[in-house]
């Protein structure tokens, strides 16, 4: 697959998480940089962050032909109003992407707000998200080497 097209850490090392607003990322996979996009929230989500991070989705779902996100969220979480809109307006135009969602680690407050999210964006798009809460990471990263076995990736 050649070069991530985004920043990321080199194969085989835990590089340490970069920033993205108030939140940071660092990519991870299996050759190193690549399809899993690990994404820490700290705090409300906003229009900005969630621009930064679809986009940053989109070139990898272009170059490795799917997207993992692993979602750690950090205290309270949230999407402030603008973000939320702007992601159902974008879940609309991108419903058939290979992305798959896996959050850790997601307070009883931030699975509700999940929920809510997942619902609306089932009802607006006609498609159900694929997002699974899970344990921790590295539940999510054993689904995620589980899909890639069933896909021969």
């Amino acid at each position: 697959m050649g070069e991530s097209p985004i920043q990321g850490p080199e194969q085989g090392l835990q590089e340490p998480f970069l920033p993205l607003g108030g939140h940071e990322y660092r990519l991870e996979g299996a050759e190193g940089p690549g399809d899993v996009f690990h994404w820490r929230i700290h705090g409300s989500v906003g229009l900005a962050d969630i621009k930064q991070v679809l986009a940053a989705t989109k070139q990898i779902d272009a170059h490795y032909h799917r997207v993992f996100m692993l979602i750690r969220i950090v205290g309270p979480g949230g999407f402030d109003p603008a973000a939320r809109r702007y992601y159902f307006e974008w879940r609309q135009e991108h419903s058939g992407d290979h992305r798959w969602v896996y959050v850790a680690g997601a307070s009883l407050v931030s699975r509700v707000l999940i929920t809510l999210v997942l619902r609306g964006t089932a009802l607006l798009t006609g498609h159900q998200p694929s997002i699974q809460l899970v344990r921790d990471e590295d539940e999510a990263r054993a689904l995620i080497a589980e899909r890639r076995a069933r896909h021969g990736s």
